[in-house]
Parts: C-alpha cells; sequence; structure tokens
C-alpha cells in the first residue's frame, strides 16, 4: 500500500500495533530540496491564522528527481533554498523536514514522527533508521554563522527568538559534525525507545594490514579530515523482549584465533589445581591454555566466566559435549569436514568437542539442525541438558555476526539519488520482521523496502511525501509483482 502525505499526519490514520517492522530513511538534514510539494506547517496552533515571517535561504545540493537519469549532471550545483519560515503567532514552522534552521528543531520533528511510529509499531517490533550526519561547513557555515550570530533578535518571532539565544556562540560553529545520528538516537531514549544498537554501513573500508581500500564510497575534495565511508543505522525496539533473527553468514576461515592477554588489564584468579574440588576443574593443570602459569584471565566474555563458574560451584563437566564429542568420533569426520558440509566456521565448531572448560560451548538450536544429519544428532530439547545451559555458553553458527556490515551503494537508472541498496534492506527484514509480517516505510522515496519485503513475501506500506516519488515507487512496484508472478 503506497499512502500520499506528510508521515507524521499519514501515520495517525495506522492501527496501533499493526506493524512488525519499520525499516526507513529520513531526508538527511540540510541535504537538498526535495520540492515544494513537501513543504508542511509543522508545530504552532492548528487554529491560528498564521502570519508568516520572511523566509531565510541556504545553499543546498538542487532537487536530483530529474538529475540522476545516465549522465544528466544538471541539477547537482548548488541552488538557493528556503529554511521555511515561522509563525509570528504561534511559533508553527513552515517548511520541508531537513531544512530546519536549527538542527534541534530537525531532531524534534523526526522524533515527534517517531512517536506515531511507536504507536502503530508492535510490542516485539523492530525500528531501523538510516540516517546521514552533516556538517556545519561550505554553504551552510556562513547561514548558521548568520543565523547564531544575528544582532537584531527583534527581527524574528517569539519561536525563533529562543532558538537563537539558545544557540547563539555555542556549539554551532565552521566545520562542526552536528552528530545528527547519535542527536536522534538520544532524543528517542527520551521519548521512550530502548536504542539497542548503531549498525554501522560501510560503504567503503580502509583495511590498515593491507593498507588498501574497498568499496565504492564517494570520494570527497576535503583536505583537513578523512572522506566519509560510512553511514549509521539506529536500531531501536519498544520493550526488552523483541523478534531477532541474526542474519546468516558462510565459513570462511578455517583457523581459531588464539585468544591473548597481552595488554589486557582485567581480573586475574590463581589456581591451584590440587585445592579444586571438581574433577573437571582439575583438567585445567594439563589441558587448558590459560593455565600453563596457573593464571586464568576471568574478565574475557565466555572462557573465563565459564571458568570462575566450574570453580565456584564445582559443575563436574558437560554431558552435552560428552554426548556431541561422542557422535563426531562415530561419525569419522573431522572438524573441519564438518565445517565443509555444514558452512559453519570451524572456530565455532571447535568449541563443542573440546575437552577443557575453558573452551566450551553449546550449539544454538539453529546450529543443531545444520549438525544433525551428519552426526545422527537426536533433538535439540532432550540432548541439551539443563544443567549444560546455567554453566556453558551457547554459541551459534552465527554469533559472530558484527554490528559493522560492508555495503557498496547500488548504480541506479531511477530519477531518484539516494536509493538504499536492496542488499542492505534484504538484511535488515530479515533480522526484523517475521515471515508474513508488516514492514512500513514512513519515508518510502522509490520504494525500495517496498520492493524487497514483497520479494521477501512480506507485507508493506509506504508513505510518501513527493507526489513524482509516489508515481515512481508505483511503477516500480508494479514492475517487481510482473517479475514475481512471472507475468
Amino acid at each position: 500500500m503506497v499512502l500520499k502525505g506528510n508521515a507524521l499526519e499519514v501515520l495517525k490514520t495506522l492501527p496501533s500495533e499493526s506493524v512488525d517492522c519499520v525499516i526507513t530513511s529520513p531526508p538527511y538534514y540540510m541535504l537538498r530540496d526535495y520540492g515544494e510539494e513537501t513543504i508542511f506547517v509543522w508545530d504552532g496552533d492548528q487554529k491560528c491564522e498564521h502570519e508568516w515571517e520572511e523566509e531565510d535561504t541556504i545553499k543546498v545540493r538542487g532537487d536530483y528527481s530529474n538529475a540522476n537519469v545516465g549522465n544528466n549532471k544538471k541539477g547537482l550545483d548548488p541552488q538557493e533554498k528556503s529554511l521555511g519560515s515561522f509563525c509570528r503567532k504561534c511559533g508553527a514552522w513552515r517548511g520541508q523536514l531537513g531544512m530546519e534552521p536549527f538542527p534541534e528543531l530537525y531532531i524534534k520533528h523526526l522524533a515527534d514522527i517517531f512517536d506515531e511510529v511507536y504507536r502503530v509499531l508492535k510490542k516485539e517490533g523492530n525500528v531501523f533508521i538510516n540516517i546521514g550526519d552533516t556538517y556545519a561547513t561550505g554553504g551552510i557555515k556562513k547561514d548558521f554563522g548568520k543565523l547564531n550570530y544575528v544582532d537584531n533578535l527583534e527581527f524574528y518571532g517569539k519561536a525563533k527568538q529562543e532558538l537563537l539565544r539558545r544557540n547563539r556562540g555555542t556549539w554551532i560553529k565552521e566545520k562542526q559534525l552536528l552528530l545528527i545520528p547519535y542527536r536522534l538516537a538520544i532524543e528517542l531514549q527520551m521519548r521512550g525507545w530502548i536504542v539497542r544498537d548503531m549498525i554501522v554501513w560501510a560503504k567503503k573500508v580502509y583495511d590498515l594490514n593491507e593498507d588498501y581500500q574497498f568499496g565504492n564510497g564517494m570520494p570527497e575534495s576535503v583536505k583537513d579530515r578523512l572522506t566519509k565511508g560510512y553511514e549509521v543505522i539506529i536500531h531501536a525496539v519498544k520493550s526488552q523482549d523483541y523478534y531477532f533473527r541474526k542474519p546468516k553468514t558462510k565459513a570462511i576461515s578455517t583457523k581459531e584465533t588464539k585468544p591473548s592477554t597481552n595488554g589486557y588489564k582485567g581480573k586475574f584468579i590463581n589456581i591451584d589445581p590440587e585445592t579444586v574440588s571438581s574433577p573437571r576443574a582439575r583438567l585445567l593443570r594439563t589441558n587448558s591454555k590459560y593455565t600453563q602459569a596457573q593464571q586464568i584471565n576471568i574478565g574475557t566474555a565466555i572462557s573465563g566466566k565459564r571458568v570462575e563458574r566450574v570453580l565456584k560451584d564445582s559443575f563436574e563437566g558437560s554431558k552435552t559435549i560428552e554426548y556431541l564429542i561422542g557422535k563426531l568420533k562415530e561419525s569419522g569426520l573431522s572438524v573441519k569436514d564438518l565445517s565443509r558440509l555444514t558452512g559453519v566456521p570451524e572456530n565455532v565448531l571447535s568449541k563443542y568437542f573440546r575437552q577443557s572448560p575453558t573452551s566450551w560451548a553449546l550449539p544454538d538450536k539453529g546450529t543443531w539442525e545444520k549438525l544433525k544429519p551428519y552426526l545422527d544428532l537426536g533433538e535439540y530439547e532432550e540432548c541439551v541438558h539443563e544443567e549444560d545451559l546455567r554453566y556453558v555458553p551457547v554459541l551459534g553458527h552465527d554469533s559472530y555476526v558484527c554490528n559493522v556490515i560492508k555495503c557498496n551503494t547500488e548504480p541506479s537508472t531511477l530519477p531518484h539519488y539516494a536509493l538504499m541498496p536492496s542488499k542492505l534492506v534484504e538484511i535488515l527484514i530479515t533480522m526484523g520482521c517475521p515471515e508474513k509480517g508488516v514492514v512500513l516505510d514512513p519515508f518510502g522515496g522509490a520504494g525500495t523496502t517496498a520492493k524487497v519485503a514483497q520479494k521477501l513475501l512480506r507485507k508493506w506500506i509506504i508513505i510518501e511525501a513527493n507526489p513524482n516519488y509516489v508515481e515512481l515507487a508505483q511503477e516500480e512496484l508494479k514492475k517487481e509483482q510482473r517479475g514475481l508472478f512471472n507475468v
């Protein structure tokens, strides 16, 4: 379903707790003009007969709506655009989202929209917000200077005067990185959201080890800072109990990284194996790579905490690990063979078949199902002992998937300049939306979120203010449907 209009007002028409997942990329701050059709009145008194001030302007990049096809570069040069205007009577602001004269006002308007998103999102739902940052530089710096250091405040209405007084001569300075994603994340926290993660979408990466850059991030002519190579995706939820499915990864390494305590300032404990009551713990003296010097680092996330529990409670040993070791011997397979057959990284698999408590880990249910046909395993609930789950960490084949996602931007001939890569949208939908769930994009653009959701057999809703983009999204979605059903 494609809905046209201001996201804030359209969201109010949707039923509460009707959406499973929200994936969106709102207009970035002070970046581009999205057309007169996207000018709305924000805040203030709806019944007021507004008296608008004179508009301020700023130079920003032009509207790319007809400029991204082929090699046509028309419209890319900076153009004079409106910063909107305030009502002298009630303090309302009229303008485009993203073109507010102050970052605080932009953050407020976005947070107001996500207040409505909070209402329509199910309790177990997820929100992913892709949002870029902005520098107070270029065309922005002189206009910020004009607004922040203006002498004649009487020229402006009361609402604007207050904002000017608060910002005057403070943090908005030339070349300042405005930290827009983090300011939004903090405001969402203040309004009741749980900010679960700040995912980094890496477009271009510099590998210091290889002295090599890879990816297709845009070059910049700036000489006194590094080129931007990433954007931030805020992952926020309503409750502590929410749907989440980690992405699957391929096995790309067969070498286990050796743990190191060099430079680590964590807590260490001394072990005297003769005074430890647990037979399994006494194996530490001969089997653990940590204990040749009779010291164990208990600050590490997995092995240290496991050893600490073993020593404290005299845990006798893992029956589940013994079961897995026996099944591996019966199969005649090596851990390397098993990794090749299942796609589970060898450094994860090896932890299921270790003798030493410092290396124990139990597979999660998904990994168990991968191992089951090759090792002739029984059912997960019957074979994994409850006592083991209290002492031994559960480590799945996807446990090392981190929150930095390397994904190239995708070329497109569509008359839209800010498309999220479909691969990135796909991984977010898979993580955050159950099968047959509903995906919402309040800033639908050309419909990328909807197209990917449709492909993944999810229902979808997009909201878009620009009628040209509404038309574009509808046409692209029709093409996607014809492709899905071979019409």
